[in-house]
């Protein structure tokens, strides 16, 4: 099994405050949007509905490629462009291996939610960073670990959420956004994390 990649901490949005009146449609959802040439050609959510897209919505992307966002829209119905009201960037990232991360630290996060999408291609995780203000780029890290994995029956997977801090002093919560795609992970997945509440253990199924 593949497993190497390292996520440095990073996430540009357009926060979105909900509300009621002209945003009574509104709907926030995990997205794959795919791009060509700065278009936006497909959006499709989590829950595999294809979006209209409307025509003023676009990327200064300068290659073909697709983004992960959590997008906040206004919707109609299956036959009406979405309006879209704001998006958070999702950081893609997928477990290292344990050898050369034996050592990784855990140091302390925020783990708001962690859930499996409704069509099983991703691990969605919402976790939070302490960082020195509201407006720096804090030089942390994230990684995740894969620690062990089991071929028994369907598979399962145990991962590490391991957190340096980079002696950033602690202030401020910053809302990170993570996926894990699932493709190359077995059915049982089993993700710790060293919280302020302490140690926890969260058990996902495809």
């Amino acid at each position: 099994m593949l497993l190497s990649m390292f996520a440095i901490v990073s996430c540009d949005y357009t926060g979105y405050e909900t509300g009621d009146g002209e945003y009574s449609n509104l709907r926030a959802e995990y997205a794959d949007i795919t791009v060509k040439q700065g278009k936006v050609v497909s959006i499709v959510t989590d829950n595999d509905e294809n979006l209209v897209v409307p025509s003023s919505f676009a990327y200064s992307e300068k290659k073909d490629t697709t983004v992960r966002r959590l997008l906040y829209y206004n919707y109609y119905d299956a036959t009406q462009p979405i309006q879209v009201v704001g998006q958070k960037s999702v950081n893609m990232t997928i477990p290292l291996m344990w050898e050369g991360q034996e050592n990784a630290k855990t140091d302390p996060l925020t783990v708001s939610a962690v859930w499996m999408s409704a069509n099983k291609r991703y691990l969605n995780m919402q976790l939070g960073i302490m960082v020195g203000s509201t407006e720096s780029e804090a030089a942390q890290s994230i990684v995740l670990r894969c620690d062990s994995v089991s071929t028994h029956n369907k598979g399962a997977i145990w991962l590490t959420l391991c957190h340096d801090q980079g002696n950033i002093p602690q202030y401020y919560t910053r809302e990170l956004l993570f996926s894990v795609s699932t493709k190359l992970l077995p059915d049982t997945i089993h993700l710790k994390a060293n919280t302020y509440s302490g140690q926890q253990t969260r058990l996902l199924i495809k």
